[in-house]
């Protein structure tokens, strides 16, 4: 079908002329005391708008869910 892959090792490597994003929660139902941590972790690995700006004017993001959303208040 055409499909391909690649291994990057930065968020915006791997988003650049994306057509597709797929994403996961960091922590998983039943790992929420390692919350702390992961966040830590995986710092600088959000998908955002910015983030989004690199991938192809068309990408979609796929979530496999239940999403956590983070709250931000109008003015951040």
């Amino acid at each position: 079908m055409g499909a391909r892959y690649e291994v990057c090792t930065t968020p915006e490597e791997a988003v650049s002329g994306a057509d597709v994003i797929y994403t996961d929660t960091w922590v998983s139902m039943g790992s929420e005391g390692e919350r702390d941590k992961r966040i830590c972790e995986f710092a600088g690995f959000t998908v955002n708008d910015t983030l989004m700006e690199k991938a192809a004017d068309h990408a979609k993001v796929m979530h496999c869910l239940p999403a956590h959303r983070v709250r931000r208040s109008p003015l951040q």
